[in-house]
Protein backbone atom coordinates (compact mmCIF):
# COMPACT_ATOMS: atom_id res chain seq x y z
CA UNK A 1 0.00 0.00 0.00
CA UNK A 2 1.47 3.71 -0.94
CA UNK A 3 0.90 6.19 1.05
CA UNK A 4 1.39 10.22 0.28
CA UNK A 5 2.21 12.36 3.44
CA UNK A 6 1.63 16.07 3.16
CA UNK A 7 3.46 17.98 5.49
CA UNK A 8 5.37 21.33 5.90
CA UNK A 9 6.40 20.33 8.86
CA UNK A 10 9.59 18.09 8.08
CA UNK A 11 10.62 16.65 11.61
CA UNK A 12 6.91 15.52 11.92
CA UNK A 13 6.66 14.70 8.37
CA UNK A 14 9.62 12.24 8.48
CA UNK A 15 9.01 10.65 11.95
CA UNK A 16 5.47 9.89 10.54
CA UNK A 17 7.26 7.77 7.10
CA UNK A 18 9.46 5.98 9.70
CA UNK A 19 6.20 5.15 11.86
CA UNK A 20 4.49 3.82 8.25
CA UNK A 21 7.65 2.38 6.68
CA UNK A 22 8.63 0.46 9.85
CA UNK A 23 4.74 -1.05 9.02
CA UNK A 24 5.82 -2.22 5.68
CA UNK A 25 3.82 0.92 3.68
CA UNK A 26 5.46 2.49 0.44
CA UNK A 27 5.51 6.37 1.52
CA UNK A 28 5.94 9.32 -0.39
CA UNK A 29 6.33 12.41 0.93
CA UNK A 30 5.55 16.36 0.40
CA UNK A 31 6.25 19.13 1.89
CA UNK A 32 3.26 21.47 1.14
CA UNK A 33 -0.09 21.00 -0.70
CA UNK A 34 1.16 22.23 -4.38
CA UNK A 35 3.83 19.12 -4.23
CA UNK A 36 1.42 16.94 -2.75
CA UNK A 37 -1.26 17.20 -5.17
CA UNK A 38 1.38 16.79 -8.02
CA UNK A 39 2.75 13.67 -6.59
CA UNK A 40 -1.14 12.18 -6.02
CA UNK A 41 -1.33 12.82 -9.89
CA UNK A 42 1.96 10.86 -10.49
CA UNK A 43 1.71 8.35 -8.13
CA UNK A 44 -1.82 7.90 -7.40
CA UNK A 45 -1.15 6.79 -3.74
CA UNK A 46 -4.04 4.30 -1.93
CA UNK A 47 -4.38 6.87 1.00
CA UNK A 48 -3.44 10.43 1.36
CA UNK A 49 -2.65 11.75 4.90
CA UNK A 50 -2.03 15.59 5.07
CA UNK A 51 -1.61 18.68 7.59
CA UNK A 52 -4.21 21.73 7.10
CA UNK A 53 -1.99 24.62 7.79
CA UNK A 54 0.71 25.01 4.91
CA UNK A 55 1.55 27.76 3.24
CA UNK A 56 0.90 28.42 -0.57
CA UNK A 57 -2.18 25.35 -0.54
CA UNK A 58 -3.13 24.87 2.94
CA UNK A 59 -4.48 21.37 3.16
CA UNK A 60 -8.40 22.26 2.63
CA UNK A 61 -7.34 23.76 -1.20
CA UNK A 62 -5.40 20.62 -0.87
CA UNK A 63 -8.46 18.42 -0.43
CA UNK A 64 -10.33 20.00 -2.74
CA UNK A 65 -7.67 19.59 -6.21
CA UNK A 66 -7.51 16.06 -5.38
CA UNK A 67 -11.08 15.60 -5.30
CA UNK A 68 -11.39 17.38 -8.38
CA UNK A 69 -9.09 15.59 -10.35
CA UNK A 70 -10.89 12.39 -11.84
CA UNK A 71 -7.91 9.99 -11.13
CA UNK A 72 -7.28 10.97 -7.67
CA UNK A 73 -10.81 12.13 -6.72
CA UNK A 74 -11.82 8.82 -4.49
CA UNK A 75 -8.04 8.17 -2.73
CA UNK A 76 -8.95 8.00 0.78
CA UNK A 77 -7.98 11.40 2.65
CA UNK A 78 -6.94 11.89 6.31
CA UNK A 79 -6.20 15.21 8.04
CA UNK A 80 -4.16 14.77 10.62
CA UNK A 81 -3.90 18.00 12.40
CA UNK A 82 -3.05 20.42 15.65
CA UNK A 83 -6.13 22.10 14.70
CA UNK A 84 -9.20 21.28 17.12
CA UNK A 85 -11.75 23.57 17.12
CA UNK A 86 -15.05 22.58 16.06
CA UNK A 87 -14.77 24.40 12.60
CA UNK A 88 -11.67 23.07 11.45
CA UNK A 89 -13.04 19.93 12.39
CA UNK A 90 -16.76 21.00 10.10
CA UNK A 91 -14.68 21.91 7.49
CA UNK A 92 -12.06 18.88 7.76
CA UNK A 93 -15.57 16.72 6.95
CA UNK A 94 -14.54 16.33 3.42
CA UNK A 95 -11.74 13.91 4.50
CA UNK A 96 -12.44 10.31 5.32
CA UNK A 97 -10.73 10.79 8.84
CA UNK A 98 -10.04 13.82 11.03
CA UNK A 99 -6.99 12.88 13.09
CA UNK A 100 -5.95 15.48 15.71
CA UNK A 101 -1.92 16.20 16.21
CA UNK A 102 -0.41 15.05 18.80
CA UNK A 103 -2.00 11.54 17.54
CA UNK A 104 -1.51 8.31 19.35
CA UNK A 105 0.53 5.72 16.46
CA UNK A 106 -1.46 2.97 17.65
CA UNK A 107 -4.78 4.37 16.61
CA UNK A 108 -3.59 5.75 13.10
CA UNK A 109 -1.99 2.45 12.40
CA UNK A 110 -5.48 1.06 13.30
CA UNK A 111 -7.44 3.62 10.67
CA UNK A 112 -4.75 3.11 8.10
CA UNK A 113 -5.32 -0.70 8.49
CA UNK A 114 -9.23 -0.49 7.89
CA UNK A 115 -8.85 1.63 4.89
CA UNK A 116 -5.97 -0.95 3.63
CA UNK A 117 -8.22 -3.60 4.71
CA UNK A 118 -11.14 -2.01 2.19
CA UNK A 119 -8.74 -2.02 -0.71
CA UNK A 120 -7.46 -5.31 -0.39
CA UNK A 121 -11.04 -6.54 -1.05
CA UNK A 122 -11.80 -4.41 -3.59
CA UNK A 123 -8.57 -6.52 -5.42
CA UNK A 124 -10.33 -10.27 -4.49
Amino acid sequence: MRILIIDDNQAGREELAILLQLENYEVIEANNGIQGYELAKKHLPNLIISDIIMPDLDGFDTIHEIRSFALTSRIPFFFLSALTSTTAHIRGLDADEYIEKPYEPKILLEKIGVYSNKLKKTFI
